[in-house]
């Protein structure tokens, strides 16, 4: 399948080309690929015990949509999980920016 899209910025629209990764934003079905595509990040973030729990439950991590927002229970532990996530982002390939 080929996507080809433009870029729309400041009224001025880009020639096309070729969108060769990602889901496209608005598909029906671009929700379900990027949570099977990104669960194997969650799931490395949650056994490494990094982030916060309650009682024996992990809430380290919420994900919503494209949004990842990460708990920890210090600055010092927040350094340390951000670091394993961008660790293994790449193992994901993915792109990742921290707002703090």
């Amino acid at each position: 399948m080929n996507n080809m899209i433009r870029v729309a910025w400041n009224g001025i629209l880009s020639d096309y080309f070729l969108a060769v990764n990602g889901v496209k934003q608005g598909g029906v079905l671009s929700a379900i690929i990027f949570s099977v595509y990104i669960d194997g990040l969650l799931v490395r973030l949650m056994k490494a015990r990094f982030g916060c729990h309650i009682g024996s439950y992990y809430v380290g991590v919420l994900a919503y949509a494209d949004d990842i927002v990460l708990f920890a229970p210090s600055p010092a532990a927040m350094r340390q999980y951000a670091a394993n996530m961008l660790i293994n982002t790449v193992l994901c390939l993915m792109e990742v920016s921290l707002n703090v």
